[in-house]
Parts: C-alpha cells; structure tokens; sequence
C-alpha cells in the first residue's frame, strides 16, 4: 500500500552548502496507527532548496552561484576497511571541510545512506553514482562478465528500490546523478537505456556520465 500526502511548510529555513550557506533540516514525522493505538513511526529527515544548474553560472544553489571545490569519496576507509563507520566517515568529512572541500563525487557506486545523510547534514553537496561497468571491462573479473544479462535487471530495480535516484530523492545534498562510463567506451545501447530511465522518474536533478 503506497499512500501520499502533502505539507505545506512556512517561511522554510532553506538547506545550503557550507560555508556560505547553513544546511538547515528538516524531519517529516509518518505514524501509523490501528484502531486508534500508534503502532509505527518513521522519521525521515529532509531539507528545502532551489537548484539550477546550466554553463553560464555552473551550480547555483538558492540564487547563490556554488563555486564547487570536490573529491572523489571512495567508499573505503583506509586500514579501517569498506565496512561503513559513521564516525570515521563523520571525520573524514570534517578534514575535508577544513580543507575547503564542498562537494562530493560518490566512486562508483551507490554509496551507503548514512553517508548521504552525513553529507546533508553537513552542507555537502553531491554528485550520486549507480556503477562504472558496463559491457567493457576495467578489470579482469568486474561487472562486464554479467552486464548483457544483469545490466538492465541489476539497475532498473536498484535505481527503482534501493539505490541511487530514489533514495536520495529526499537527500537535500543530492544534486547531480551520474554513471561513470567514458563516452569513447560506452555502448550506444546502454546509455540511451540509462538517459531514458532516468528521465522517467520525477525528480528536479540534472544527470550526466
């Protein structure tokens, strides 16, 4: 059962980057209830902005062009392994804030919710991947050895369930999606498939590869 509902929130703090701008939350608050007794509640943390992005003013976040300073975040945490650590991911944040960084480029595949909820709650913004592998390989034994069978049953239910366009449609720092394919190795088929996909679902950000 889906239900929808609608809100209206007055004079809203807006979300922004840091440091110009504040990333100020919000939390929707959904409860179910049976026979008048709560029996579910579930927070879901949101922020509100405007984004526009287009090659005369780049990334313009609230009317304020966003100069973006980013890395490459790969998932992994050095000797602490790619098992995700709130804390430790928490840090690295703040060492990269401290260093000017104001955008993050998730490498290369659907990076973990609580990182996206690091980067909103901190004023990063983000450019969301789903793979970088497609028909052609980049190393021996990676996703090029199941692509003409999987690819298409492999993203459609991950970007449509649990991964990249949807989970962080609620994400405020999610600005951009993207798949990290060279254009001089793409096959045609699949990135006509994946622009086509992608701008079938509602949502107000721009998407590359």
């Amino acid at each position: 059962m889906i239900l929808k509902g609608e809100g209206d929130v007055a004079d809203p703090r807006l979300w922004g980057p840091a440091p110009t701008q504040r990333p100020n939350l919000y939390v929707a608050v959904s409860t179910v209830r049976a026979t008048g007794r709560v029996v579910d509640t579930y927070e879901t943390p949101f922020g509100i902005r405007t984004i526009m992005m287009n090659g005369r003013e780049g990334l313009v976040v609230n009317g304020e062009k966003v100069k973006i300073q980013g890395v490459n975040n790969h998932h992994d945490l050095g000797a602490l392994g790619a098992a995700f650590n709130v804390r430790a991911a928490e840090r690295q944040l703040e060492i990269l804030r401290e260093m000017g960084v104001n955008a993050l480029r998730m490498s290369h595949n659907p990076p973990a919710p609580e990182l996206l909820d690091l980067a909103d709650r901190m004023g990063f913004v983000v450019i969301d991947e789903v793979f970088d592998s497609w028909e052609r390989k980049k190393t021996p034994l990676d996703f090029h050895l199941i692509f003409k069978d999987w690819g298409s049953r492999t993203c459609a239910p991950c970007c449509a369930a649990i991964a990249t366009i949807p989970r962080s449609s609620c994400g405020a720092s999610a600005t951009k999606w993207a798949n990290n394919i060279p254009a001089r190795k793409a096959p045609r088929w699949p990135v006509g498939w994946w622009r086509s996909f992608a701008r079938k679902i509602p949502h107000a950000r721009p998407r590359h590869r």
